[in-house]
């Protein structure tokens, strides 16, 4: 478990039940990095990374509300995107935010993909809330072809920060 972040951060019937039901509690936490010095768009950030040509096959792992497929729809990407999440809330605003993507509920850890199925995984801000990383990561790679990428953004323990030192200040 991740220093700092209590167990019901890898429960699945909290995720799926409470903390994700709907886009609501994760939209609130996206929207501090609006208040980044630079502004980093972080979807097409790391999309850049992965150097695609625009038609591979995509499966966004723990999609939340969806905004990496709709990066990839932004961009005019003609591959398949699939946007998976544990929770139904999740999917579902996935697949309202990008209607072209295919929206699947399933777990990190049992991908319902055939191996070497896809050109490219994402693992977004989302490893912390599964309880076995290695299967996870494990899966991911099942799932990518030879060559392909698979591409884990994580959540560093300071990313917060300034953020709590500030909060901090104002309780105290």
């Amino acid at each position: 478990m991740t220093e700092g972040i209590g167990a019901e951060w890898t429960d699945r019937e909290y995720l799926r039940g409470v903390q994700y039901r709907d886009p609501t509690n994760l939209a609130a936490r996206q929207s501090i990095y609006e208040f980044q010095v630079p502004l980093v768009d972080l979807p097409a950030w790391a999309l850049d990374l992965g150097g695609m040509s625009g038609r591979e096959t995509v499966v966004d792992v723990g999609c939340g509300n969806g905004a990496y497929v709709a990066e990839l729809a932004r961009r005019g990407h003609t591959g398949l995107a699939l946007a998976i999440d544990l929770s139904p809330g999740m999917a579902a605003a996935a697949r309202v935010r990008t209607p072209e993507a295919r929206s699947v509920v399933a777990d990190a850890t049992f991908l319902p993909l055939a191996t070497a199925q896809c050109d490219m995984a994402l693992c977004m801000h989302m490893l912390y809330h599964v309880p076995a990383p290695v299967s996870a990561v494990s899966e991911l790679r099942r799932v990518v072809r030879p060559g392909g990428v698979v591409l884990l953004v994580l959540n560093g323990p300071d990313h917060l920060t300034q953020l709590r030192d500030l909060v901090g200040e104002l309780q105290g």
